[in-house]
């Protein structure tokens, strides 16, 4: 465990390890490597950034915690709890974000063969869902001005809500659910299967 007012580094953890980073602790801003088995908490009060999860490691963001500039990498997760947060994420191909209920995230981008997943109560804003990357609205959960690149796709289940969303590539908005204020862009599709919600101004340039 690392405690309060300790500080951290260029960081690796290996497989079976996990480095748990508590309230107060800092980070010197070096480049840590999670790797394959590995794992790493961060709970309240800490930041870290730059950190990389390679295949296999996971990274958890709990309460009063901050991920930011985190590498997802092929068969690596991040999971973004309740009171957790976390900004600029790259999620890799093979790569998986899970943003749960209470849990934030912001401005990352999802690069092809890549996944978010937005679970109920969890909130995601600016995301950038490149080519070939995917993202997933759940039932309850919020995606706010996410871009969606030509060859990207976003699904959004029943009582999942897509808003502000500028569209380049294609979203599917299950029975139940809903998208507001969308901006289709040149090559963008909308689908609205029977029992989706179009809601506010819907514009198509």
């Amino acid at each position: 465990d690392v405690c309060s007012s300790d500080l951290v580094g260029s960081t690796t953890v290996s497989s079976g390890g996990i480095l748990q980073l508590l309230g107060g602790a800092t980070s010197s801003g070096g480049i840590a490597s999670i790797k394959s088995g590995g794992m790493q908490q961060i709970a309240g009060g800490f930041t870290t950034t730059n950190y990389i999860a390679a295949s296999g490691a996971i990274l958890g963001v709990s309460s009063g915690g901050v991920a930011s500039h985190t590498t997802v990498s092929s068969g690596s997760f991040q999971y973004v709890m309740s009171g957790g947060a976390a900004g600029t994420t790259f999620v890799s191909n093979g790569g998986t974000e899970i943003v749960y209920a209470g849990g934030a995230a912001s401005s990352g981008s999802v690069l092809s063969g890549g996944i978010e997943l937005i679970s109920s109560g969890g909130t995601t804003v600016s995301t950038r869902v490149g080519t070939g990357g995917l993202e997933y609205v759940l039932s309850g959960a919020v995606a706010s001005a996410s871009v969606v690149s030509a060859s990207a796709t976003e699904y959004v289940s029943s009582g999942g809500l897509t808003k502000s969303l500028l569209l380049l590539g294609s979203a599917v908005i299950s029975s139940g659910g809903t998208a507001s204020a969308a901006l289709i862009a040149s090559g963008g599709v909308l689908q609205l299967l029977g029992g989706a919600l179009l809601s506010g101004n819907t514009t198509i340039i």
